[in-house]
């Protein structure tokens, strides 16, 4: 499913997330057009989803590194793949990925992302 199809009201629910991430190219068809299929939970869905993720107080780029940690630590190569191209739209560089690849706590973050890339690794193992 495309972000065409999804209801007027859904799709301004979504142009709230900063970024184009998320959206055209990168829309999440898998995880969302599944979502789509049962409108009368997806826009609540949709709704919950963006108020978490603006309100969670991680800035996008935090957000993105532990979306992107969390993938190379549970394998998940779906998860990497969407979501590489959209740390580098909130300024994840080759060689922080490069780091986010792997294993101990990845050096060259700022001290909080430092934190946050440690506190997903001590979850995870």
């Amino acid at each position: 499913m495309a972000m065409s199809e999804m209801s007027t009201e859904a799709q301004q629910i979504l142009e709230e997330i900063p970024g184009s991430g998320l959206k055209g190219d990168y829309f999440p068809r898998n995880v969302l057009g599944t979502l789509m299929h049962n409108s009368e939970t997806f826009t609540p869905f949709i709704r919950y989803w963006v108020t978490s993720k603006l309100k969670m107080g991680l800035s996008v780029r935090e957000q993105e590194l532990v979306i992107l940690r969390m993938g190379m630590l549970y394998r998940s190569e779906y998860v990497w793949k969407h979501h590489v191209p959209v740390g580098r739209e909130f300024g994840i560089t080759e060689s922080e990925l490069d780091a986010l690849r792997h294993a101990g706590i990845p050096a060259g973050f700022n001290p909080r992302e430092t934190s946050l890339l440690a506190q997903i690794g001590r979850a995870h193992v």
